[in-house]
């Protein structure tokens, strides 16, 4: 499967090298990437189950929509593993499976989708609610999944869970233009319990790294005297030639879009108060490391330069960094936060980026605030002298922020015509001049 096809959350059902027979017919074959004259799976999609050829000798079947097939004809074509998830919000761009097989589940794999957004918490709790009480016309397109053995990854999970089946819901992440989309799964019990998320990567490079980077920062936070509220890390490794993070659900609901006392003492415990010079750390490596760039975005590149020789001037408390700390990420419980998706996560970072972000992502994508809103929240917040830094050194690090936020989305594959790139660029043309002039003041 490629980057840009939006189908391949299945494909972690299947073996890493399994090679896929698309139909001839099936509108979406060209997006899949891989399709042979014959191979190991067939695919096909909305196609009478009377039509479909002779599947004694394929290893599994991928067929969407397909009417009147039955799990009983292919228990009897000798597929022991049958799924069946509802394709959500349909066939056109699917991003959630979730399972068919009882109310229940099908009501517990809503678990994936976190919109952040009014109108589509309440289409996704609508969802739900139909789901959870059978009403029909809750989704409209749906995918069967069918092999000759259980999957190396669902056996791996049900090792963990013995004496507990498992079923998954899966999802599809990001769509393109974004290169960094992972498989995204939800460990359910019988009666819709969650047990445990998962994550393998998809296509590419940067996906994969992501998800190695957030089972090594979750091994390394368990470790961490007095710990900090993050799922606890289940499992990670090779499965059926692709990597697979496991991790254990954070109780609690998603706090307000105002940070709060709970959000202040969570990051205050990222912090070790060990003071060291801002240069010299993992996160300004990584901001010089990727300053290629902006190789042709001069603006950016001059800033970017400005601020690493500023860095050198300050000392700051060393800090974890989550990387991608907003509401739709935390969860609160008994009045404390917790954190999960730490793909982004940097253990030896700058201080204030986790505020910053949470900031100007519940700005952006929340209350719709213009470039000079946000930078006059910036300068609110710096003149509020955080950590007790100046509002110059303060300014600084949310320069930083941007800068590295930029760099985050160039190497997704996001372009400048991007509208939150083109949002963030102006930020910082609003920002960086007078926070480096402050400093070398």
């Amino acid at each position: 499967m490629n980057a840009s096809s939006p189908f391949f959350s299945w494909t972690c059902l299947f073996p890493a090298d399994t090679s896929y027979e698309f139909a001839p017919h099936t509108a979406w074959a060209r997006e899949g990437g891989g399709s042979r004259a014959r191979g190991d799976v067939f695919v096909t999609s909305d196609r009478s189950s009377a039509a479909l050829p002779d599947l004694d000798s394929y290893g599994g079947l991928v067929a969407v929509n397909c009417q009147g097939l039955s799990e009983r004809r292919l228990q009897e074509a000798g597929f022991a593993y049958v799924r069946r998830f509802a394709l959500l919000p349909g066939l056109e761009s699917p991003r959630w499976f979730i399972p068919l097989e009882t109310p229940a589940l099908s009501s517990a794999g809503f678990c994936l989708s976190a919109p952040f957004k009014f109108a589509a918490q309440l289409r996704r709790c609508a969802g739900r609610a139909a789901a959870r009480v059978g009403l029909p016309g809750w989704y409209r397109d749906q995918i069967i999944i069918a092999r000759r053995e259980v999957p190396p990854v669902e056996r791996a999970i049900q090792e963990l869970f013995p004496g507990r089946p498992v079923r998954l819901a899966l999802s599809s992440g990001t769509p393109p233009p974004a290169i960094n989309r992972k498989i995204s799964l939800a460990v359910l019990a019988a009666g819709g319990q969650v047990l445990a998320f998962g994550k393998l990567p998809g296509p590419s490079g940067i996906s994969e790294h992501n998800v190695r980077r957030e089972a090594e920062v979750l091994s390394h936070l368990s470790r961490c005297p007095g710990g900090t509220r993050a799922p606890r890390l289940l499992f990670s490794g090779s499965v059926g030639g692709r990597f697979l993070a496991l991790s254990t659900p954070l109780p609690g609901r998603p706090p307000g879009p105002e940070p709060a006392d709970a959000h202040r003492r969570f990051l205050d415990g990222l912090r070790t108060g060990r003071l060291r010079p801002a240069d010299d750390n993992a996160y300004a490596r990584s901001l010089w490391e990727r300053a290629p760039l902006l190789a042709n975005r001069p603006d950016l590149a001059t800033a970017h330069r400005d601020l690493l020789s500023a860095l050198r001037a300050s000392r700051l408390p060393a800090t974890t960094v989550h990387g991608d700390f907003v509401p739709w990420n935390l969860r609160e419980h008994e009045g404390a936060i917790g954190a999960f998706d730490w793909e982004y996560a940097q253990v030896d970072g700058l201080p204030l980026i986790d505020e910053t972000h949470h900031l100007l992502a519940v700005g952006y994508l929340l209350r719709n605030w213009s470039p000079a809103e946000a930078f006059d929240r910036l300068s609110n917040a710096a003149s509020d002298s955080p950590l007790d830094l100046p509002p110059r050194v303060v300014g600084l690090l949310q320069l930083g922020y941007l800068l590295d936020y930029l760099l985050r989305l160039f190497g997704e594959g996001h372009g400048d015509d991007y509208p939150r790139v083109k949002w963030c660029r102006d930020i910082v043309h609003y920002l960086a001049p007078p926070a480096l002039r402050g400093v070398a003041a």
